[in-house]
Order: structure tokens, then sequence, then C-alpha cells
């Protein structure tokens, strides 16, 4: 019979300790565990205003990702339409906020940074209007599949002076924002 190695019998020991630390989890309470699971950096709270939102949110507009609303009782829309556009300033930037509806989900809003709303042409298109205006292609996978799966086929389309943008759905219930012009 042969004898195990002394880097077996460090490898046997090494996995001893780890099974022991194994059982030793079972005996934590849920806060202990909570603790142990819980992330070192905690994500912003969704009442975070977009003043403080980190740089990481922002789109290649300027634009911070907004949270879905959290209103139960919003009323849902049959029709997609823009409701308004306001000048606004967030800190020193000045921004358009463009609140909008999706059939089947509540008023949505994005902020376009560091331009007026007069200066923004907004609108809904379709997978036809956007292949005609050479955008449909600057879309990814994920954001085809939402326009078609999450709002009937259509998208707000707003271009700016610099860049142009398109706001599908995400799984969330929120606008994402996908650049397709710069």
């Amino acid at each position: 019979m042969r004898r195990p190695s002394a880097l077996q019998y460090l490898a046997f020991a090494a996995l001893a300790s780890a099974l022991a630390g194994c059982s030793d989890a079972d005996a934590l309470t849920k806060e202990e565990s909570a603790e142990q699971t819980a992330p070192a950096d905690p994500a912003p709270s969704a009442e975070t205003p977009p003043d403080d939102q980190s740089s990481a949110e922002i789109k290649r507009t300027g634009s911070p990702a907004l949270p879905p609303p959290d209103r139960a009782d919003a009323p849902i829309e049959s029709e997609a339409r823009i409701i308004s556009l306001n000048d606004v300033k967030r800190g020193e930037r000045p921004a358009c906020q463009i609140n909008f509806t999706y059939p089947g989900y509540p008023t949505q809003e994005i902020l376009w940074f560091d331009e007026a709303c007069s200066a923004l042409s907004p609108s809904f298109m379709d997978r036809a209007k956007l292949e005609t205006a050479d955008r449909w292609e600057r879309i990814d996978e994920y954001g085809q599949m939402q326009i078609a799966k999450r709002t009937g086929g259509i998208v707000l389309y707003v271009e700016g002076q610099f860049t142009a943008s398109v706001f599908p759905m995400d799984y969330n219930n929120a606008p994402m924002e996908v650049a397709v012009a710069d």
C-alpha cells in the first residue's frame, strides 16, 4: 500500500478545514447570515434624486436611469403619446423632461441633459420608420426584442443636436436608453 505524500496531507487538511467551516454556517442566525451575504456597497435607493446618482448611471446623453413608477394606482395608458416637454435644471445642468406613455404602461419620464426641449424632436417610431432612418441596426438584439415584445412594436425616438436615442421598456418596466446616432 502506498503512503500519501505531504502534498496530499495538506490537501486533505484544507478540505477538512473547509468542511468544518461549512458546518459552522448552519449555526448562523438569520441576522448573521444576512450580514455576511449583504453587499459591501448597497445600491442607491430608488428615491435617490437624479442629481445624486453616480456617473456610471449616466447614459450617453447624460440621462440618469430613472426607476420605474412605484405607484400601484398609476393609470395605465391605452395609447403611445408624448404628454409634456418641460425645460428643467438638475443642479447646474439644463435638461428637457419628457413625459410620455406606452400602451399598457403608466406615464414614464426621461431627462435629456444639456439641450432645451425646443432643440429636440421626440416622436414614436416603429421598425419600418427606424429602418428608413438607418437607426434600427444600431439597436442591439435585446433592445429590438423589447420594442417588439413590450411596447407593441413602437418606441420613443428622441433626436437632439448631437445624438439620437430610443427608449424601449426593459424588464423592470422602465425606459432604457439606447443611443442610435452619435
